[in-house]
């Protein structure tokens, strides 16, 4: 902490007053945001989910406006913070994590197999079994 407090500094003074803005963030904004990337196909680890919730937070906060654009850095890979999703899902955390698993987050892993049969003999392939899940129709 004290390099980044340092790197702030003298940024801020390279740029000037009020160019760097610091935001504090909870474990639950951190999970809810890792998830909420994740949901919508971009990889994030926890790191991630930190970076997008600062940013979150800071528009909520008016530091940044709905109309500029924000690069997050995110270089971790979300595969060696498993675990976390993995609580999230179950809603097992421990209760000093503070965190409680929100419904619309739990996009946890489904099990399809390549073929299966139902009752009456209809087969139904992968890509209709994610079509299905997806709540997609074939065109006309």
């Amino acid at each position: 902490m004290p390099r980044v407090i340092r790197l702030v500094e003298e940024y801020a003074r390279r740029a000037g007053e009020g160019a760097v803005s610091v935001v504090e963030v909870s474990e639950q904004e951190i999970m809810d945001s890792m998830l909420l990337a994740n949901r919508h196909g971009h990889i994030a680890c926890t790191q991630g989910g930190e970076s997008l919730a600062g940013f979150r937070v800071a528009m909520q906060e008016g530091l940044i406006d709905r109309d500029e654009m924000a690069v997050l850095d995110a270089t971790a890979h979300h595969l060696k913070f498993v675990g976390f999703q993995e609580m999230y899902f179950t809603n097992t955390f421990p209760p000093e994590f503070e965190v409680t698993p929100k419904a619309k987050y739990q996009n946890h892993p489904q099990l399809l197999t390549p073929k299966v049969e139902d009752a009456q003999g209809k087969i139904t392939d992968l890509a209709e079994q994610i079509a299905g899940l997806l709540n997609l129709t074939p065109k006309n």
